[in-house]
């Protein structure tokens, strides 16, 4: 797309218009898509093959809107399911549709303005929103409960990725390695989805640039059988970065470097490499906080490195191919390094794991204490690869984003907890929110919408299915869209991450105080190219 260099800008009305159009159709594309019975977008590209997909942030990506002014209530839209969906992999939807209705409320359809003429000041909105969000999450935080069985985790991931298959994998997954499993997900080359685990590791690190990145869709660093380098050192001279590039000559194509820090020349030097295809390359820097040398001899053992360090007696200008590690794959991404199958050697990675033991029998502190016991667990339990197939590209690239969500959403209710799922949570959350207060009374209808989208996108009648639930006194009773039966959800296996739920209403409402406080914009200008000016009738 091509854009002059100066922009329009909108006075109040104009941007609150627009913006309201624009989320408005971005919404209409993607609610239909929420809940079990939801259906397919279909998405062409410039280049590449037609995408069918029910996942929202994957929709929300694609939109662009001709009309600019439009299309920034899509990014804003698009950037708040971007958050959730970066911080718990699910829930973009459901913060699309409570997001829309937000809008919807605040900005009326005839005069195009806040609704301060109907009594309703913006000040008293900002201070209902604050005071319903806190009411809406005690609710919630008071109603969910931990994960007690391999069930839940099956229903969870079954209902998130619309699959039993996926769910009785990610059941038995998460069953062997317990909560802080480290799972990658990625296309197979066969039509079947298989999963297997090895040897491996991950860390809270992610790339130093964005440059490093080789699949920008997924915002993430894939390196195939890299070397690694591991060290504690500052990597930021010249000399240092000539040892780095003397690599090139031992037919290092990819390699990850784990360093106390990347910078200045040595930094720009290895992004030029990479963006010329020299050498796929990928730095982070050292986890953990504190003596960070000693996390770093973790991944050197695993990977079978020789840790560079004034501790070893070795500087960076020492570095030979011999001391770099090895593994299968390195997956990097912007917070944290997944490395899969290192190859250190067995006796060595054993021999670490019990001396991290025996620091733990002799530690006092229990903080440190359990910060040895989360490495020793990341050293024994490996990382599982899911290999996810299908038979044509569309397909295999729609079951890769279901099965993502589906790992992402066992993750947060294993952290946060459960809650009824299909919409129930919110909707009963609804009852403690004061209907005389202008912003949670704004609130109480918005957070509603997912339960009756759901329901609409079965194609079942909302208004008698809705007096039935909220009939019962339990405030788990909802409505299996599935079976066409009413029951306790958390029983019926339909349940959600509280952390879901919390978040996609968290970022919804970001959306709404930003539109209710805004007071114009500044829009690009899509620039024409000629053949479109030709086809108009235009000199």
């Amino acid at each position: 797309m091509s854009y002059k260099k100066y922009k329009q800008l909108l006075n109040k009305k104009e941007a609150q218009r627009y913006i309201k159009s624009g989320i408005n159709k971005a919404t209409e594309l993607v609610a239909p898509t929420l809940g079990t019975k939801g259906n397919r977008v279909f998405i062409d590209r410039e280049f590449g093959d037609v995408e069918g997909s029910d996942d929202g942030i994957t929709i929300l990506k694609e939109i662009e809107l001709e009309d600019t002014r439009e299309q920034l209530g899509v990014k804003i839209l698009k950037e708040a399911s971007a958050k959730t969906n970066d911080k718990e992999g699910d829930g973009t939807t459901t913060t699309a549709v409570i997001a829309n209705e937000l809008i919807n409320q605040i900005i009326e359809d005839d005069e195009d303005v806040i609704m301060i003429d109907s009594g309703r000041d913006i000040v008293k909105i900002k201070n209902g929103f604050k005071s319903g969000f806190d009411k809406i999450i005690k609710f919630i935080n008071e109603h969910k409960i931990d994960i007690t069985s391999d069930n839940q985790i099956a229903n969870i991931a079954k209902i998130s990725s619309n699959s039993e298959e996926v769910g009785n994998m990610l059941m038995e997954i998460f069953k062997k390695l317990g909560k802080d499993a480290v799972v990658n997900v990625e296309s197979s080359d066969s039509t079947e989805t298989t999963h297997e685990i090895t040897e491996g590791m991950s860390f809270e690190r992610g790339y130093i640039s964005e440059a490093f990145m080789t699949n920008p869709d997924k915002e993430e660093a894939v390196l195939e059988n890299p070397k690694v380098l591991v060290t504690d050192y500052r990597i930021q001279d010249i000399d240092d970065i000539q040892a780095i590039i003397d690599l090139l000559k031992h037919k290092v194509n990819d390699l990850l470097i784990v360093a106390d820090d990347v910078n200045g020349i040595p930094l720009r030097t290895l992004i030029i490499n990479k963006l010329r295809g020299n050498i796929r390359t990928v730095a982070v820097k050292s986890p953990g906080f504190g003596n960070q040398t000693d996390y770093l001899k973790d991944i050197a053992t695993l990977t079978g490195a020789t840790l560079i360090s004034n501790s070893n007696q070795l500087a960076i200008k020492d570095i030979k191919p011999e001391h770099l590690g090895k593994a299968i794959k390195v997956v990097v991404n912007k917070t944290s390094t997944v490395i899969i199958g290192g190859e250190g050697k067995k006796e060595d990675i054993d021999a670490r794991i019990l001396a991290l033991k025996n620091r733990i029998e002799d530690e006092t502190s229990e903080y440190e204490k359990s910060k040895l016991k989360e490495r020793v667990g990341k050293m024994l339990n490996g990382v599982c690869t899911i290999k996810v197939g299908g038979v044509t590209g569309m397909e295999a690239k729609d079951r890769n984003a279901k099965v993502e969500d589906a790992v992402n959403a066992v993750k947060s209710a294993l952290k946060d907890g459960i809650v009824a799922g299909g919409g129930i949570a919110l909707m009963r959350a609804s009852i403690v929110l004061d209907d005389k207060d202008p912003g949670e009374a704004i609130l109480k209808e918005a957070i509603v919408k997912p339960f009756e989208q759901i329901l609409i996108n079965a194609n079942v009648d909302l208004g008698a299915i809705t007096t039935r639930v909220v009939l019962g006194d339990n405030v788990n009773q909802g409505y299996d869209v599935s079976n066409d039966k009413i029951g306790d959800m958390i029983e019926m296996g339909i349940i959600d991450p509280a952390g879901v739920v919390k978040t996609a209403l968290e970022n919804a409402l970001s959306i709404a105080k930003m539109v209710l406080t805004g007071c114009g914009a500044l829009t690009l200008i899509r620039e024409k190219k000629e053949e479109d000016i030709n086809k108009l009738g235009l000199d």
